[in-house]
């Protein structure tokens, strides 16, 4: 069944890339788009499973799951993107000819990776769905590919500074957040000790994801001066 609901995803947001697509044929711009409408869903997700999961915060919501669990109809969701996008990104290479951006590979790479260990383990779902509220950024990226397609430069230029400020104030309070309640899982000795081995597996990808953000933000900070420039 969990097979089932991972492809049936995999395929809905396949669907997504290709309407979008459709719609605003330049693939880059409809790419940005379709992954915006992607993270209004996964967004949605972590707000969910935060709240769901609120009294596994001591244990830095890493816990034992099963087959009952409501979550675990969420995490075929979230690989289910993972998966999607790389097919789009193959079809892209494929057929346009276009490259994939490498930081993207890198960043869904380690996701499919990690997410699946942790659907296999029956272990950590929630803090993998709770990491899902970080994709509020690329709501806005959506957004702004929506506004350059229709030629709206004001909400494009405010879309920019929206955008580098989530990845300041909403991103980085996040994963510090969520490597403090892991640090302190383990120093009270709160963390499930059956999964000692891991805590060193998940804190470092907790540094991984700040490294990427700052890449991220150097990216963002370029864009706006070129908007600068060019207004």
């Amino acid at each position: 069944m969990e097979l089932l609901f991972l492809c049936f995803f995999s395929l809905a947001f396949f669907v997504v890339h290709v309407l979008v697509y459709r719609s605003v044929s330049v693939y880059s711009r409809a790419f940005q788009i379709s992954r915006g409408i992607a993270a209004v869903v996964l967004t949605g997700i972590g707000l969910f499973t935060l709240i769901h999961a609120r009294g596994t915060w001591n244990t830095a919501f890493l816990y034992p799951h099963s087959a009952e669990d409501p979550l675990l109809f969420l995490m075929p969701i979230v690989m289910g993107h993972f998966l999607a996008d790389f097919l789009w990104m193959a079809w892209g290479k494929k057929v346009l000819g276009i490259s994939p951006r490498p930081d993207l590979l890198i960043h869904h790479g380690v996701g499919i990776i990690s997410y699946g260990i942790a659907f296999y383990l029956l272990f950590g779902w929630a803090l993998c769905l709770i990491v899902m509220m970080s994709e509020l950024m690329p709501v806005i990226s959506g957004l702004t590919g929506w506004a350059k397609a229709r030629g709206k430069r004001s909400l494009e230029i405010l879309c920019a500074k929206w955008r580098i400020r989530l990845l300041i104030w909403w991103r980085g309070p996040l994963w510090f957040a969520l490597i403090s309640l892991l640090i302190r899982s383990r120093i009270m000795g709160e963390f499930p000790e059956t999964y000692h081995f891991l805590f060193w597996l998940i804190l470092p990808l907790f540094f991984f994801l700040l490294g990427l953000d700052e890449f991220w933000i150097r990216k963002c900070l370029e864009a706006e001066r070129r908007q600068v420039e060019e207004s």
